[in-house]
């Protein structure tokens, strides 16, 4: 599977393309599509709280503080499943997540390591800005 960079709008400055992937998250009460960042400088995949509510996903346990370049802040961990599809293309698995808890955070979806990474043998092309996904075949 290949995707183009995608540019996003950035609080901080102007558009920058960035290596996004368009992924479905699917929680307990609902699903959602979404364009994600693939972070590869990210333990775990992060989720802003408006997400992790709409998907239904439980809020109230595995609370702890996160850091990361931005800070520190409040989150509930949790799982979700994630599926990923181009063409005949179709995967779908469970991966961990950390729900922001402050309504005010403007972080973007991202895609960390854990839980996905494992999954794909993972090409960052910056030169041509594309992202490679190739699935790992499982025994």
């Amino acid at each position: 599977m290949n995707f183009k960079y995608k540019s996003l709008p950035r609080k901080d400055g102007p558009p920058r393309k960035t290596p996004t992937i368009p992924v479905t998250f699917i929680g307990p009460e609902d699903s959602i599509d979404i364009v994600a960042i693939l972070d590869s400088g990210a333990d775990i995949s992060v989720l802003p709280l408006e997400v992790g509510e709409q998907l239904g996903l439980d809020l109230t346990k595995n609370r702890s503080p996160c850091g990361g370049i931005g800070g520190e802040v409040d989150t509930a961990e949790d799982h979700v499943r994630v599926r990923i599809a181009q063409g005949h293309e179709n995967y779908t698995f469970d991966i961990p997540v950390k729900v922001v808890l402050d309504p005010r955070s403007s972080i973007p979806v991202l895609i960390g390591r854990e839980g996905f990474f494992e999954e794909f043998e993972i090409t960052f092309d910056e030169s041509r800005e594309r992202i490679s996904l190739k699935r790992i075949a499982r025994r």
